[in-house]
């Protein structure tokens, strides 16, 4: 899996294939109402496939409802360690809209804050997942578009920066809705298909 291991583990989603963490946070998950979950529609064997450069990038993961009501389901997926080795890992995936748009956020190991994963859309057995464009986010914080601030960290002789939401308004919806500019990869969406429901 190369990359894409690497990025399912930092995020905890089998849906993140595209190789470098989205570095957007925010204290609450992103998203002014749950999706009320039915698990006919989630839960089951899902297959994640995003062409790259090398070829198509494949992960099979499995979704169960947790919380439906909230909007809550854990993903799990096979993970690879580089001794040849697999570990069974999990995260819970909270869905949520905002305007018109399905957000994905993922908070990892149950603890705060969350992770803005992307933005999905969704039918019975088939999704597309289009990847939060991190640059651009940080780009709209930072001139006021967007509430929130920019966080930087040193660590040794390396320094880090993420971008941290702050809580979104009506018109922050309507302005992501509105797509100019968009806070989405729509060149690159990871496509999901259903191959199994779970008994």
């Amino acid at each position: 899996m190369g990359n894409a291991s690497g990025k399912l583990a930092a995020i905890g989603l089998a849906l993140s294939l595209l190789g470098a963490c989205s570095d957007v946070w925010s204290e609450k998950p992103v998203g002014s109402d749950p999706v009320l979950l039915q698990a006919a529609e989630w839960e089951g064997v899902w297959v994640a496939e995003h062409p790259d450069d090398d070829g198509d990038e494949r992960i099979v993961l499995f979704a169960r409802t947790i919380d439906a009501a909230r909007g809550e389901l854990e993903l799990a997926w096979l993970e690879r360690a580089a001794d040849g080795t697999f570990t069974l890992d999990a995260n819970r995936a909270h869905i949520r809209t905002g305007g018109e748009t399905t957000f994905v956020n993922i908070r990892a190991d149950g603890r705060k804050p969350y992770q803005l994963v992307g933005m999905l859309a969704k039918s019975e057995d088939h999704a597309l997942l289009w990847m939060t464009d991190s640059d651009r986010v940080r780009r709209l914080v930072e001139d006021g578009t967007l509430p929130g601030r920019i966080v930087r960290q040193k660590h040794e002789d390396m320094n880090f920066s993420h971008v941290e939401l702050g809580e979104l308004l009506a018109e922050h919806y309507a302005f992501i809705d509105a797509g100019a500019p968009p806070l989405f990869d729509w060149q690159h969406p990871i496509a999901l298909r259903r191959i199994a429901r779970l008994p």
